[in-house]
């Protein structure tokens, strides 16, 4: 290590807090050497800045490798900030790897019956202490349940249970039910109430997954009935519904109930009796003993943050290992956090917690770190942040959302300077979330996203990898009041869970009157976004107002056969679509549904969309049209310009170029058309609604884009492509994605 100054302290797994943390190791008379925590470390750095009545050079805390279970959140404050000269920096020990716990070892383990153990944890009594997991040195085990979990598909609940109970039939009993035939469960639960429904609304589905605690089962009648209902996002604000929207097509696993405790691998947690049960997985069919455990690791989470960060300034985290955290409820944070929309925390609902929480900090740096096997949020900046970094971090296997940047009230042109740290602008500003790579989230919470912002300005997405993900990629919440840059990133495989979803989305709430700076949108490369049960998912999404768009250089691939690549719906204006190549993307490859008649008392003149210099290309054979304009008599208050654009769609030499739905029954008078929706060729869109002269498309040719490889996914295009005479710009494909 060549960076060691008088200004380094050193943590390890052997050390001593009351020793000198300036040493990597023990001494051999074992009275000086490294601190044993973080905590001392962190105070160790306080009484130097007081010594020196401030930092004269830069300051580092070198972790040793180790598991280190907290206690409580590490806690850092301004107290703990560096400078820009002399900036604060805790990282991991060269070639060796910390990894910072939130959760606790069970050792005391007895047998039970047959394979299964037990555990008696007084502390869980009367639910005071309750969780939704347990590790197996360090890998998460699955929570007993009916039914059993398909390991083929592990994410998400592969394997459910289907309520057959039709609305009729639920009027007249506790809304709060899901309901199967008599005597479909096959065992008969002695204590049902300590058990949970991990519960999600079947296709089509808006809302997301929930955990709710059963109240009491009727097994004769197949009735389980439930402390509350579901989070409906078709109301704003989202509060608890009176029913289950559709219960008979509501899905569910119940878990948590001990007579379900029937294969390896499994546990569950009696919090009446405070006593934890745990087949443990083993490589033969021998009965499981206490000792088959001694060599091994079983931890169940505590915490619900591991690292607290509040108006910290120039601090760094870099090498660690996060781990076993508490799992929760809704993923969004306190209820003064806005933009969030739908993911606003309910009352009642237990929060999941993040393993990094950063309020108020500037110019920290959050590198380089692997976020793992977690209850909730990865990291989450709240209220103000500005000019932080977050860098080169995996985050997978969680619970709810991998990164969040989420801002608070509406007051982002309000209070101290613009670029203050203080906390008058509350809303991350001028962040940085780059080079990541974020896949396996939204575990517990199906609404989550790989990367999620609400309300803030000017911040960059940039160069991610984000996949495997139930719900969105990239979810620019309802940031109506700033432009975030969302560029180079490599997104597939997500929406895989719910429907109305984008890889990438945004969306406002409210009408927005002063004109929003829109977001930048461009270079990304999205597919494989939906499933083949997916109708409403996008690889770009624009919803509810989103207005001022650019959206620019994109590839989409492969979205699910009902879906769109891009989609701009309901009252949006002014949107850029611009030099981006659609490859199979949905039944219809641009989406346009907007309203310019007055809605919820807001009214616009125009929503316009600009749609230039595009490659629009189908060769799946599932896609209708290429574009669909819909609730709209007039075009040009949908489509301001389409032009210079390539459509191929493979045996058709004369594609349906665009689908018309209006307002409107009559509008099928002009064509002379019984339909309602007009299927427009070439020759009809170029002189849309019957007009003599061409409007749309007039440069446009239908044509084979001449791509590299299609087949084996490079859209490259050959140096012939008639694209070029377009004047369509070549994609840097290899610019995209994280940076070595």
């Amino acid at each position: 290590m060549n960076d060691l100054t008088a200004a380094t302290f050193f943590v390890a797994t052997d050390g001593n807090d009351a020793w000198s943390g300036k040493a990597a190791e023990p001494n051999a008379a074992k009275t000086d050497g490294p601190f044993a925590s973080l905590r001392r470390a962190r105070d160790a750095v306080r009484e130097l800045k007081a010594a020196q009545e401030g930092l004269t050079e830069p300051v580092t805390v070198v972790v040793r490798g180790g598991k280190y279970y907290l206690e409580s959140p590490f806690d850092l404050s301004s107290a703990d900030s560096g400078t820009a000269e002399a900036p604060v920096t805790y990282r991991a020990y060269p070639g060796e790897t910390p990894v910072l716990s939130g959760g606790r070892r069970i050792t005391e383990w007895e047998p039970h019956q047959g394979n299964i153990l037990k555990c008696g944890i007084p502390e869980t009594k009367g639910g005071a202490w309750s969780f939704r997991q347990l590790f197996l040195n360090g890998r998460r085990m699955v929570r007993a349940r009916y039914p059993n979990l398909d390991l083929e598909d592990p994410c998400w609940n592969g394997t459910w249970a289907h309520s057959e109970a039709d609305a009729a039939a639920l009027e007249a009993t506790n809304p709060y039910i899901v309901w199967k035939e008599p005597g479909a469960f096959p065992h008969t639960w002695a204590k049902p109430s300590q058990g949970e429904l991990f519960l999600m609304p079947s296709e089509p589905l808006w809302g997301d997954s929930c955990m709710i605690r059963i109240q009491s089962v009727d097994r004769d009648k197949g009735i389980i009935r439930l402390v509350h209902g579901m989070r409906d996002f078709d109301t704003n604000p989202m509060y608890f519904t009176k029913e289950l929207r559709r219960p008979d097509r509501c899905r569910f696993v119940v878990e948590n109930l001990l007579e379900e405790l029937d294969q390896p691998g499994e546990w569950c947690l009696d919090g009446e009796d405070g006593v934890l049960y745990f087949w443990p997985p083993a490589p033969n069919e021998v009965e499981a003993s206490a000792d088959g455990l001694a060599d091994s690791e079983v931890v169940v989470p505590v915490l619900k943050c591991l690292v607290h960060m509040t108006g910290t300034a120039h601090l760094g985290l870099s090498g660690f290992v996060f781990t076993e955290t508490v799992a929760g409820e809704p993923s969004s944070h306190y209820a003064d956090v806005e933009g969030v929309g739908a993911m606003r925390p309910q009352q009642g609902w237990e929060y999941c917690g993040e393993t990094i929480y950063m309020n108020r900090c500037s110019h920290c740096r959050i590198e380089n770190n692997t976020i793992t096997a977690i209850g909730g949020n990865g990291i989450y900046m709240r209220h103000h942040n500005e000019m932080n970094l977050i860098r080169g971090n995996e985050i997978s296997d969680a619970g709810a959302n991998g990164i969040v940047l989420a801002g608070g009230r509406h007051s982002i042109y309000e209070g101290e300077a613009f670029m203050s740290t203080n906390v008058g602008v509350a809303h991350p500003t001028f962040n940085e979330v780059s080079d990541n790579v974020v896949h396996h989230c939204g575990l517990y919470d199906t609404y989550a996203a790989g990367v999620f912002l609400g309300l803030g300005n000017w911040n960059r997405v940039v160069h991610n990898l984000i996949h495997d993900l139930p719900h969105h990629g990239i979810n620019l919440g309802n940031s109506r009041y700033g432009r975030q840059y969302v560029e180079y990133n490599r997104i597939h495989r997500t929406c895989l869970v719910t429907s109305d979803s984008g890889a990438i989305n945004c969306w406002n709430e409210l009408p927005v009157e002063d004109e929003s700076p829109g977001h930048v949108i461009r270079y990304n490369l999205v597919t494989d976004t939906g499933n083949p049960r997916s109708h409403t998912t996008k690889g770009i999404y624009l919803d509810n107002w989103a207005s001022q768009c650019l959206v620019q250089g994109n590839i989409v691939v492969n979205t699910s056969p009902g879906g769109q690549g891009f989609s701009i719906l309901v009252k949006g204006r002014n949107n850029i679509i611009e030099n981006n190549i659609l490859v199979n993307a949905g039944q219809r490859h641009i989406c346009m549904r907007v309203h310019p008649r007055s809605i919820g008392g807001c009214s616009y003149p125009e929503f316009t969309t600009v749609i230039t210099r595009n490659i629009l290309c189908d060769l799946s054979g599932r896609m209708d049209a290429f574009f669909e304009v819909a609730d709209s008599e007039h075009l040009w208050q949908v489509v301001a310009e389409s032009d210079r654009n390539l459509f191929f769609k493979a045996g058709a030499d004369n594609p349906v170029i665009a689908r018309v739905v209006p307002l409107s029954d009559s509008f099928h008078e002009l064509y002379g058309i019984p339909e309602r929706a007009a299927w427009l060729q070439m020759p009809e869109w170029r002189r849309a609604y019957g007009r003599d002269e061409e409007v749309y498309d007039v440069l446009s040719i239908v044509a084979d884009p001449l791509f590299v490889d299609a087949a084996n996914g490079d859209y490259r295009l050959q140096a012939t492509s008639p694209a070029h005479g377009l004047g369509f710009q070549p994609i840097d494909i290899a610019a995209i994605g994280p940076r070595q």
